[in-house]
């Protein structure tokens, strides 16, 4: 903000505004300044045109010695006025203060004085100058900006802001940084409405950006970001674009829009030269899942410049994977980077951590956000009470947003403490949990996922089935991918569960139709991969094997090109199944040979296209396989899926003898750890814990515009 009312420019000097009547009294301008101050005088423009203020200073300083000895006000002003464009704010303020001994009255210089004593963070001596400066100046010496510093600093109070310039745009402009900073997004946001757009630059349009992102009203901040993208001015800027372009990526990655925020953002990391952190931290929070280890390495190396959130995300993803250890010890080796971190986040990662060795300091910690939220609650009905009373519907303290905020931090707690009941298998218990936190969190997506997780276990589906079908309702409208995939999955499961057959074949109908519709056809895939697995899955556990063979039949036709080992492994497990009630001869004649028909049917077409797959060493490999995915390691995976599909149809060939040949024989299925019978009806029905943070850069203090 100071940079606008900074000492006069170099073309100022050029055109002569120094030697103007206003700067000084005809008597200093004509008589008593010497032809020998004037030339030095002219000479020192010439320098200051050509940004060579060091010249210009030498030049002065024997102008002075040539005239009055270090007494002449001009002098000493340019003097001043170089001293701070070349940033050396000490000697500047030594000139301005002989000015200001000079003529008690140049209240322009000593403005100046005050604008080089909050560049050297000395703000009481700045306010002191201020003060020795008349009121009825203020306007005219645009006196708002240095008050609008120290304001933002938080060196004056609001109160002690003259009316004059109360006002202001800088004035409206600081209170509105204090207001965001505080967290009170709205109350900034109506601050930044009075100012009038023409006023406003590109770093108070992206506070009003940043407030509504806060706010959670996605559609506003995108309209401002994109309105701002737009501009020419902050298309050449590289520093503004990227901001700009981060905010878009984290506006689309909260609503879910994952592809297309992934695809800008790694557009614009690709044109860079030198990313700048933030942009560098949000390209690897996408490749995380898929790259985890990299993730970890990049984020632990742009822990120095930016701990807040790599550091954080860091230790929450080690979490995320059960490896707690670990992030301990990057906690032990970070401890002084640790406190870069906002302190509520700190107390939530001590906690998760902490549900793994100490369980009960989890659930203590729980109870206490409980009584908090209590408060917060019985707060909100006193404000809807004193509404409705004041009959006033704009009345509003900012009460809902806090509740919102405690809910954030109280989420993570009761997920982790939920978990530890959930791989205990304890759901009964873990149910009892979500319930008693029903009253705080019951609009929250996350808390409805996971309740509907809880009664699925329980094989409850008519009310599992309830609360998935008010998900995937919000998913059609938001898109289907913002979703995970079991929840189309396992509502389909539901429905089949409790004889609604017909609504299971609707959401497979759905996905197909959104396949063929929208431009994000893998992820589609991916959703409906799993419905076809899940349901697969569910017919081979109940020994309709006809069924669930099929529904594998259907699950590889949709994955043929991008099959890894992962959904081969669910597949697998199926067809163990199936072999093994065919090996002790429990299926019906008819049953078993239209399964046995349909089966060896995969099993051909499964081995022809892996064979053609691995012709020619990995050259197809190489051309199917994904980015994300090494394509040795992918060439491995087809090969070990190839042996396993000819053993099963050895297998298969074998058990589907006449059943007196069958009996002979005495083969068993050959079992291995991750080929168990036993079945599962989910492919990950694991709860969600706490999301990784997007970061969003803060717009930039007022002082350094």
């Amino acid at each position: 903000m100071l940079k606008s009312s900074s000492p006069m420019s170099s073309r100022e000097v050029m055109d002569g505004a120094l030697f103007s009547p206003r700067k000084c009294s005809p008597d200093q301008a004509g008589q008593n300044r010497s032809v020998w101050v004037r030339a030095f005088i002219r000479m020192a423009a010439v320098h200051i045109r050509e940004q060579r203020f060091g010249d210009a200073i030498r030049t002065l300083r024997k102008g002075l010695a040539k005239g009055r000895g270090g007494r002449d006000k001009v002098l000493m002003t340019l003097i001043g006025h170089c001293y701070y464009h070349k940033g050396d704010f000490v000697n500047a303020s030594h000139a301005y203060t002989v000015v200001c001994a000079l003529d008690p009255k140049s209240f322009e210089e000593r403005k100046c004085l005050a604008q080089c004593y909050v560049r050297l963070d000395n703000d009481q001596r700045a306010i002191e100058e201020c003060r020795k400066i008349p009121m009825r100046y203020y306007f005219r010496l645009g006196m708002a900006d240095l008050f609008a510093t120290l304001l933002e600093r938080g060196s004056i109070l609001y109160s002690e802001i003259p009316e004059s310039i109360l006002c202001e745009p800088q004035i409206l402009i600081a209170q509105a940084l204090q207001r965001f900073r505080s967290g009170k997004y709205g109350d900034a946001l109506r601050l930044m409405s009075f100012v009038p757009p023409k006023q406003m630059d590109e770093n108070d349009h992206y506070l009003m950006a940043v407030c509504h992102y806060g706010l959670k009203r996605y559609k506003s901040a995108l309209a401002l970001v994109n309105q701002m993208l737009q501009s020419r001015k902050n298309g050449k800027d590289i520093s503004t674009k990227a901001r700009c372009l981060n905010m878009k990526c984290a506006i689309l990655y909260q609503i879910g829009n994952e592809t297309e925020a992934k695809e800008v953002l790694q557009t614009f990391y690709e044109s860079l030269n030198e990313p700048d952190p933030v942009t560098w931290h949000n390209v690897v929070l996408f490749h995380a899942p898929n790259q985890p280890q990299d993730a970890m390495q990049d984020w632990l190396q742009l822990a120095e410049e930016l701990p807040y959130p790599s550091l954080s995300n860091l230790v929450l993803f080690c979490a995320r994977s059960m490896e707690f250890d670990r992030a301990v010890d990057i906690l032990q080796d970070n401890k002084s980077l640790w406190e870069h971190v906002p302190q509520e986040l700190r107390e939530v990662v001590e906690i998760i951590l902490s549900t793994d060795s100490d369980p009960e300091v989890a659930g203590e910690r729980l109870g206490e956000f409980a009584e908090e939220l209590d408060k917060i609650h019985g707060d909100i009905q006193n404000e809807q009470h004193e509404i409705w009373q004041s009959a006033d519907w704009r009345f509003s303290n900012g009460t809902a947003f806090a509740r919102e905020e405690a809910v954030v931090q109280y989420l993570p707690i009761l997920m982790s403490y939920a978990k530890l009941r959930w791989d205990d298998e304890e759901f009964e218990t873990t149910e009892m949990l979500f319930e008693a936190s029903a009253k705080y969190c019951l609009k929250n997506k996350i808390w409805r996922t996971n309740l509907a997780h809880v009664l699925f276990a329980q094989e409850r589906y008519e009310a599992s089935a309830s609360l998935y079908k008010e998900i995937w309702d919000e998913a059609k409208k938001d898109g289907i991918l913002s979703v995970q995939a079991i929840i189309p999955a396992n509502l389909a499961v539901s429905y089949v569960m409790t004889n609604q057959n017909k609504r299971a074949e609707e959401i497979a109908s759905s996905l197909e139709l959104n396949l063929k519709q929208t431009e994000e056809g893998n992820g589609v895939r991916y959703h409906l991969i799993v419905l076809y697995l899940v349901l697969g899955t569910l017919y081979c556990s109940k020994k309709r094997f006809t069924f669930g063979i099929r529904m594998n039949v259907l699950a590889y036709q949709s994955c043929k090109d991008s099959l890894d080992f992962d959904i081969w492994h669910y597949m697998k497990r199926c067809i163990l199944a199936f072999l093994e009630e065919l090996g002790k001869g429990t299926l019906p004649q008819l049953e078993a040979s239209t399964a046995v028909d349909l089966l060896a049917a995969f099993l051909q077409d499964l081995q022809y296209d892996l064979r053609r797959k691995t012709v020619s060493g990995t050259t197809l490999v190489s051309e199917i396989v994904s980015d994300d995915v090494p394509s040795e390691q992918y060439a491995e995976d087809i090969d070990t899926i190839l042996n396993e599909v000819q053993f099963l149809g050895e297998r298969l060939y074998r058990y589907s003898l006449p059943l007196f040949m069958r009996h002979s024989l005495g083969l068993q299925v050959r079992r291995h750890n991750k080929t168990s019978a036993s079945l599962r009806l989910t492919v990950n029905n694991e709860l969600l814990t706490t999301p990784i943070a997007f970061h969003v850069t803060p717009p930039p203090s007022e002082d350094k515009k």
